[in-house]
């Protein structure tokens, strides 16, 4: 008799929500994130500097450039590591899963995560068990 296969995502590859709270993903967004404020501070620090020479037409046009270009690149951080934890979830549910009913599901990924290369190959090594 085969066995029915069951897909261990979502169905056509959209996912629910980003944050999933992985260790890769948080350690990933603290690094963004403070990368962000680090930017912040630069940029206040040249906003300073304009100030005491007598450029003052700049500092707000700067202030608003960097809180925007902030929240991008906190929102594409979100999005990249989402690419990078989500599939690393995905797999170690899957194994989880597997080592506690013994019935393996077939990994599947979205287009452009990383990590298929190992997806792949799980699934591979899994059939041939």
């Amino acid at each position: 008799m085969a066995k029915k296969e069951v897909s261990s995502g979502p169905a056509k590859g959209f996912r629910k929500k980003y944050f999933i709270g992985s260790p890769v993903q948080k350690v990933f967004l603290f690094y963004s994130v403070t990368m962000g404020f680090l930017s912040i501070l630069l940029m206040r620090l040249h906003d300073y500097v304009l100030m005491v020479a007598g450029e003052k037409s700049l500092i707000s046009a700067v202030t608003i450039g960097v809180f925007g270009i902030f929240s991008v690149y906190i929102a594409v951080g979100l999005l990249l590591s989402n690419r990078i934890a989500g599939p690393l979830y995905r797999i170690e549910n899957t194994l989880k899963t597997f080592v506690e009913t013994g019935e393996f599901k077939e990994i599947k990924l979205r287009k452009g995560d990383l990590f298929s290369d190992l997806a792949d190959f799980l699934n591979q090594t899994m059939k041939k068990k």
